[in-house]
C-alpha cells in the first residue's frame, strides 16, 4: 500500500514537472512565431503597407520638387521680398508647404528653411529670413507678421544709422566745414534720421508711395529712437544738443530764422514749377503723380542737370526745415501740419510731392 502511494506521488510529481518544463516553452515559441509571421510572413499586409509608404514618399517628393522650383523662380522674379510675400504666387507656394506641414509638423522648421536658403542663395539674409518666416506663419497671422517685421527692420535700420566717421573736421562748426560735412558728404545719413522709412524703401516705389512723405511712421517710438540716436551722434561730433545743431543749420546757411527759411523754400518751389508746366500739372493729383513717377517723362526730367541742381538745393532747405522746426517732434511727438507752412493745404501737398522726386532720384 505504501509502495502504491509512493508510486502515485512520483507520477504526479513527474507530470507536474513535465507541465512546467514542456508546456511553457511552446507558448513562448508560438507567440514569437505568431508575431514574426504577422510582421514578416504576411506578404499581402506588407505590400499594402509598403504601397502606402511609397505613395506618401512619392507625393512628398513631388511637393518638395514643386517647392524648390517655385522658390528658384519667385526669388529670381521678385527683387523685393515684400512684393513676393503679398503676391498670388506666394500663396501657391504656401499651400504646398502647409500641405506637407499638416502631415509632418517639423517640416517647416527643419527641412523647409534649407530649401529657401538653397534656392534663394543669391538674395540678402533679410530677404531669406523674411521669406522663411512668412512660410512658417499661418495664413491668419500673415498681416500681423507683415506689420511686426516692417517695424523690426525699420528699428534696426534706425539703430545702425551713424553720422560719425573718420573724416570729421576739427572745425566742424564753421560754416564751410559744417555744410560740407552734414549737407554734402553725409546728407543721406542725416535724411535717414528724419525720414528713415523713405531712405530705406526708396528702391521699392510701390511701398515708398504708400506712405505720407513727412511721417516717419504712425508709431512715435520710431521718431523717438531716431532723434535719440541723432542726439548721441551729435554729441560725438562736439555738438552739445539738438538745439545747438538747429541754430548752426540756420546760421551757417544764412537764415535768420525759420520763417525766412520757409520764404526761401516757397521761392524755390515756384521757380522749379514755373520752368516745367508738365511737372506742375502732375503735382496736383496724387494718383496722377504716382503714375508720372514711373513714366518716361519723369526719367527725362531727371536727366536735366538744371532741374537736378535746383531740386537738390530745394531739398536741402526742406531737410533743414524738418530739423529746425520744433513741431517736427515737439516733446518727441510729431504734431505739425505742413499745410500751415505753405499758404494752404494744396500747395503744401505739392511741395511735399516735389520732394518725392528728390528722394527717389538719390
Amino acid at each position: 500500500m505504501i509502495k502504491l502511494k509512493l508510486i502515485s506521488i512520483s507520477l504526479i510529481t513527474i507530470f507536474l514537472l513535465s507541465s512546467c518544463l514542456f508546456e511553457k516553452e511552446p507558448d513562448v515559441l508560438w507567440i514569437y512565431v505568431n508575431e514574426k509571421t504577422h510582421i514578416e510572413n504576411n506578404p499581402i499586409a506588407t505590400d499594402k503597407e509598403q504601397s502606402r509608404i511609397d505613395l506618401a514618399d512619392s507625393e512628398k517628393n513631388k511637393d518638395i520638387n514643386k517647392i524648390k522650383s517655385y522658390l528658384r523662380t519667385f526669388c529670381w522674379v521678385y527683387k523685393n521680398v515684400d512684393s513676393l510675400v503679398t503676391s498670388n504666387h506666394f500663396y501657391k507656394l504656401k499651400t504646398i508647404v502647409d500641405r506637407i506641414d499638416s502631415k509632418e509638423s517639423k517640416f517647416i522648421y527643419i527641412e523647409m528653411p534649407s530649401y529657401v536658403f538653397e534656392m534663394c542663395k543669391d538674395k540678402s539674409p533679410e530677404y531669406i529670413e523674411t521669406l522663411t518666416l512668412y512660410l512658417q506663419t499661418s495664413l491668419d497671422d500673415l498681416n500681423w507678421l507683415n506689420l511686426k517685421l516692417k517695424t523690426w527692420y525699420l528699428t534696426n535700420y534706425i539703430e545702425e544709422l551713424n553720422l560719425v566717421n573718420e573724416d570729421v573736421p576739427s572745425n566742424i562748426k564753421e560754416a564751410t566745414s559744417f555744410n560740407n560735412y552734414f549737407l554734402d558728404k553725409n546728407t543721406a545719413t542725416l535724411e535717414a534720421f528724419y525720414y528713415p522709412y523713405y531712405l530705406k524703401e526708396k528702391n521699392n516705389i510701390k511701398s515708398f508711395l504708400s506712405k505720407p512723405i513727412f511721417s516717419l511712421e504712425k508709431d512715435n517710438k520710431n521718431k523717438e529712437l531716431a532723434l535719440r540716436n541723432l542726439i548721441k551722434n551729435l554729441d560725438d561730433l562736439w555738438i552739445e544738443s539738438i538745439d545747438e545743431f538747429r541754430l548752426l543749420l540756420l546760421k551757417n546757411n544764412n537764415f535768420k530764422d525759420e520763417n525766412e527759411l520757409k520764404e526761401s523754400i516757397k521761392k524755390d518751389y515756384l521757380n522749379i514749377i514755373s520752368n516745367n508746366k508738365i511737372l506742375s500739372e502732375k503735382l496736383i493729383d496724387l494718383s496722377v503723380f504716382k503714375g508720372y513717377i514711373n513714366s518716361r517723362a519723369y526719367q527725362k526730367l531727371l536727366d536735366n542737370n538744371n532741374f537736378k541742381n535746383n531740386i537738390t538745393e530745394f531739398w536741402k532747405k526742406m531737410l533743414i526745415l524738418s530739423i529746425v522746426w520744433n513741431d517736427y517732434a515737439d516733446g518727441l511727438n510729431e504734431t505739425w501740419a505742413w499745410k500751415q507752412f505753405f499758404w494752404d493745404e494744396k500747395i503744401g501737398n505739392w511741395i511735399i510731392r516735389l520732394n518725392y522726386i528728390y528722394i527717389l532720384s538719390l
